[in-house]
């Protein structure tokens, strides 16, 4: 096998080390994430990634059959660092426990790589709607799932998934498009905060 970051084999014969594999593939995905926020879908093959990366592009076919499913695992990969999971944001009431959704949902929302990946999607959705699918079903899905559990853990009341697509829509939505724009208006953690504490307020008292 020609990759050099995998031929330190046991001399056993047996496969690389765990941890290894892990670290190839995450340097895999960071070499896509990059190549595909410079140059778009488009203009990204798997041999590019591969050349960028330093490894075979049949390493990279071995996890990865097509463009689209490295795309995916670059989504992936971004979701996995921005969403906690629902156990750590459900400590207190439930204003207390939207209020630290809301930061995290803003905080990921004006992420540059979320914005990057964002415009390239909104700049090639047409000519390749995979992006699209896998944008909705990898990103904004688990983001109204995260918000769902949270509301289900609340009193009873109202339709939780349609009221988690709505806070997400409204806590994301004006931040989000702003980033889109070129333009940040909340620029600190207090700034955030407090978009954050207005959102809350303004959903729970539509929400009854």
């Amino acid at each position: 096998m020609p990759d050099s970051e995998i031929n330190k084999r046991p001399r056993s014969g047996g496969r690389p080390p765990r941890e290894a594999l892990e670290e190839l593939d995450a340097r895999m995905i960071a070499c896509a994430a990059r190549l595909f926020m410079e140059r778009g879908y488009a203009g990204v093959s798997i041999e590019a990634v591969a050349a960028v990366a330093g490894v075979g592009k049949n390493t990279i076919y071995r996890r990865y059959a097509t463009k689209a499913d490295l795309f995916q695992a670059v989504v992936d990969d971004q979701i996995r660092a921005r969403l906690r999971t629902p156990e750590e944001i459900e400590d207190g009431d439930l204003e207390s426990r939207l209020h630290r959704l809301a930061v995290l949902l803003v905080e990921a929302a004006l992420n540059p790589e979320t914005t990057a990946v964002q415009r390239l999607v909104i700049a090639e959705a047409e000519r390749f709607p995979e992006i699209a699918a896998i944008c909705l079903e990898r990103a904004f899905r688990p983001a109204i799932a995260l918000a769902q559990s949270v509301l289900e853990r609340g009193p009873a009341r109202g339709d939780p998934a349609f009221a988690a697509q709505q806070f997400v829509a409204a806590v994301v939505y004006g931040p989000h498009l702003d980033a889109l724009m070129g333009r940040r208006t909340l620029h600190t953690a207090d700034d955030i905060a407090r978009y954050a504490g207005n959102a809350v307020t303004l959903f729970l008292k539509g929400w009854r």
